[in-house]
């Protein structure tokens, strides 16, 4: 038997050089951007040309939401990205990650507001969890 409960979803907004990490749960409306959520590389501008440095940006993005599914923080994960961004993060991911992932938006959103991002992506929050967390 499945048991409802209040979903938490994390949002990661990212792009290769900036991202933010909003969290929305079943039980609030909106989204509202975790402490220490913001991530970014101060070095690399949208411009730069070195994949290695932006590679090594998402990789970090994706230890960081690794760790947090780890220690439960959230069941379902919303990824909005660019292309780029996204096959990237695609190819960090563990399996059990990527089996998280509820939807994915091919877009930069980086530099629009929390209430831009929710109106935008409401329709893709789940409302409740009801799968239970495989223990490995």
């Amino acid at each position: 038997m499945h048991v409802l409960k209040e979903s938490r979803t994390w949002i990661v907004v990212a792009d290769d050089g900036q991202a933010r990490i909003l969290l929305s749960s079943s039980s609030s409306k909106g989204v509202h951007q975790l402490p220490n959520g913001d991530f970014h590389d101060p070095h690399l501008a949208k411009s730069d040309p070195h994949a290695q440095r932006k590679q090594q940006f998402l990789a970090r993005l994706t230890e960081r939401i690794e760790l947090a599914y780890d220690n439960n923080e959230f069941e379902n994960l919303l990824i909005i990205a660019p292309a780029t961004a996204m096959g990237t993060l695609r190819k960090e991911f563990s399996p059990a990650l990527r089996h998280c992932v509820t939807d994915e938006i091919m877009r930069d959103y980086t530099r629009q507001s929390n209430d831009y991002i929710y109106e935008h992506i409401r329709e893709y929050l789940p409302r409740c969890t009801c799968k239970p967390r495989s223990v490995a």
